[in-house]
């Protein structure tokens, strides 16, 4: 676009004018513009941080009364939580959580913990690119396994201290299955008697412990793989 003539500020002049026969200092105050790119003012976001020492825990302090309003603002702060610490999740103003768990209990730890790159040590492809012209949508898959495993009617189910986002602990009869709805990863089948302690090791720890019973990759036969081992 053009430039336009944009007020800068203002100074104070000053010059010498003749009055008569005599010099005589004058000075006034002088508006100052100057050709400028036109530019359009994005008012930032300001997200307040709450560092709370005895709960060890940092929250966004925000209010989702209008989350039409407070949209951009929530997305912010989760993007910086998620940047930062790698997880995050919506409390309620008593620091309980926001959402419903559906019927999970909570293990105090972190589900299968991230550690040596599992990919790297079997040797697989992380994930397979769609053929040409292929539309896949991927997140129905995601949710489609962990309704698969729902459906099975597990005695019990129990979600990690990183909520939804991680592993989940799905207990059967004989068997305890660790499902995630994060994409490329794996479907790990472990002892029952043992899930507690299976699921605090890592995948490489868990694929060479004693506890694992199968390791089922997300593709086109994972639902009938489970159905037999269910």
């Amino acid at each position: 676009m053009p430039k336009i003539n944009k007020y800068i500020n203002t100074i104070e002049w000053h010059w010498k004018q003749y009055n008569g026969r005599d010099l005589e200092d004058m000075y006034d105050f002088v508006d100052v513009y100057r050709k400028v790119y036109q530019k359009d003012f994005i008012e930032p976001l300001e997200v307040d941080f709450v560092f709370i020492d005895e709960k060890n825990l940092i929250y966004a302090d925000l209010e989702l009364n209008d989350l039409e309003k407070s949209h951009n603002k929530v997305l912010i702060a989760i993007n910086i939580l998620l940047e930062k610490f790698g997880f995050c999740q919506i409390l309620d103003e008593d620091f309980k959580e926001y959402i419903s768990r559906k019927g999970f209990n909570i293990c105090n730890w972190e589900i299968l913990p991230q550690g040596e790159e599992i990919w790297d040590i079997l040797g697989h492809r992380k994930y397979y690119p769609p053929k040409e012209g292929e539309k896949r949508k991927r997140a129905s898959f995601e949710s489609y396994r962990i309704t698969t495993l729902i459906n099975k009617k597990p005695k019990e189910k129990y979600v990690g201290i990183n909520g939804f986002q991680d592993y989940l602990v799905f207990i059967f009869d004989d068997i305890c299955v660790l499902e995630t709805q994060k994409y490329g990863n794996a479907t790990y089948v472990v002892k029952k008697e043992k899930w507690k302690s299976a699921s605090m090791l890592t995948k490489v720890e868990l694929l060479n412990s004693d506890f694992i019973v199968d390791r089922i990759i997300h593709n086109e036969i994972w639902k009938s793989k489970i159905d037999n081992i269910l």
